[in-house]
């Protein structure tokens, strides 16, 4: 049998957690994960928090126009998705 003869590409593109997207154009973008609606519609009691850049070391240092949002399960905290967006 030859290797990734059982790949399937759309069950990698149904799994969020197959791998990060980034987009490197200016601004950046960059996902990994759920959404929290994606984690809501899942079942799952989530949360988000968003740090600005102009608050973080990455946005001190390249630009302060920018955020970092993580996506948790309450109340474990577990990461279910960080997404970010810079200038």
């Amino acid at each position: 049998s030859q290797a990734g003869a059982s790949f399937d590409p759309k069950a990698l593109a149904a799994n969020p957690f197959a791998f990060p997207t980034g987009v490197w154009t200016s601004p950046e973008a960059a996902y990994y994960g759920l959404s929290r609606q994606q984690a809501e519609e899942m079942g799952i009691d989530a949360n988000e928090a968003i740090a600005l850049y102009a608050e973080c070391l990455r946005g001190r240092v390249f630009s302060p126009n920018g955020l970092l949002k993580l996506v948790f399960e309450k109340p474990a905290g577990r990461i279910l998705g960080v997404h970010i967006c810079e200038e």
